[in-house]
């Protein structure tokens, strides 16, 4: 099985519900998280996890190359 190359998507809100819709219907990414505002850490958007805030993204772009 081939994996799918791995994608943080940068917001937690409605446009992050659109954009995961479209992600999982053409199949072509993993989402491995998303980043959100300090308040919704922790939290989850359609199952996928807020994984940190913009201040975070520094670090999390080293370990994902694709970001949308």
């Amino acid at each position: 099985m081939i994996s799918k190359p791995k994608l943080i998507l940068i917001g937690a809100g409605g446009h992050a519900r659109a954009c995961i819709d479209v992600l999982e219907r053409q199949g072509s990414f993993e989402i491995a998280g998303l980043i959100g505002t300090p308040e919704q850490r922790d939290s989850k958007c359609l199952g996928y996890s807020v994984i940190g805030v913009d201040a975070d993204l520094p670090k999390i772009t080293n370990i994902y190359k694709y970001a949308l």
